[in-house]
Order: structure tokens, then sequence, then C-alpha cells
């Protein structure tokens, strides 16, 4: 009994020290979904928001490239289900709640992740650092792929 507890207590430890996460993969569906990208006065480099609406509908917003303007589009369940497969994937749910570098960085690149699920959420951001892996290119990627006939949003500022 007193090995098992030594072995649970490294165990622990190095998952501390090596940042392994215990994190698990939020359960049910994914409510809403957010994913931007700003770089320094330039603004917004990348959005995408998915959300839930009262109707039932799921609706993504978002960029098809950057800096570009926000489009629109209604998704399928199976749409929907991309977005979940690549946070699984890349086990995105095992992100750190903040990413910054071990030097100062003044470039003023930042970014933030959430995803909402029936059972839980995922939230992390970054200050000039990112966590491995692409999970967060894939989302971008993805956004751009389901956009690719979506007309302009209605939330795009006026266009004169």
């Amino acid at each position: 009994m007193k090995r098992i507890v030594h072995l649970l207590m490294m165990a622990g430890f190095l998952a501390t020290v090596f940042g392994c996460s215990l994190q698990r993969m939020p359960e049910g569906k994914l409510k809403s979904l957010e994913y931007r990208v700003s770089a320094s006065m330039a603004g917004s480099q990348f959005e995408a928001y998915v959300t839930s609406e009262e109707n039932g509908s799921v609706v993504l917003r978002g960029m098809k490239e950057q800096y570009g303007p926000l489009f629109e589009r209604t998704l399928s369940a199976n749409e929907v289900d991309g977005f979940v497969q690549i946070i699984r994937e890349e086990k995105m749910y095992q992100y750190k709640e903040h990413y910054k570098p071990f030097f100062k960085v003044l470039d003023g690149y930042m970014w933030h992740f959430s995803a909402h699920f029936e059972q839980g959420e995922i939230y992390s951001t970054g200050s000039n650092a990112r966590p491995k892996g692409d999970g967060l290119e894939r989302i971008e990627k993805y956004v751009a792929k389901l956009l690719e006939n979506a007309q302009p949003s209605a939330e795009n500022p006026s266009e004169e």
C-alpha cells in the first residue's frame, strides 16, 4: 500500500514538472467556440465564432483569410463535429490556461481560444507563445474551408 502511494505521488510530481495535463475532453455537444488572434496595433488578424442560436441552428462567423472581413454561414451537425474532432485529435483540452515566452517579448501577438460543451469548457490564451501541436492552425484552416462559399456577415463594419 505504501508503495502505491509513493508511485502515485511520483506520477503527480512528474506530471507537474513536465507539464503533462490530466485534463479530459469535455463531454456533450459543442455549444460555442471562439478563436481570435491579434497582432500589435493592426487589429484582429483572425477571428472565428461558432454559436448555438435560440432556434437550434449553429452559426459560424469568421474570417476566410487573415485581416479579412467576417463571413457567416449555418453549420450542419457534421460540420460542428469537425471542430470537436480537431479538439480531440490535437488534445486541445490539455492546453494550459495561459502561454507566455520565457523572455520578455513586446511584439503584441496575442490569441484566445475557448470551447464550451454541454459538460465542460476549454479556455486558453497566449501572449507571444503558443501551445505545441497544430490545433490552432487546424481550427483556422477548417474555418476557412467552411466559409469558402459563405456570405459576408451582417456584423462587418459598413464598407463604403
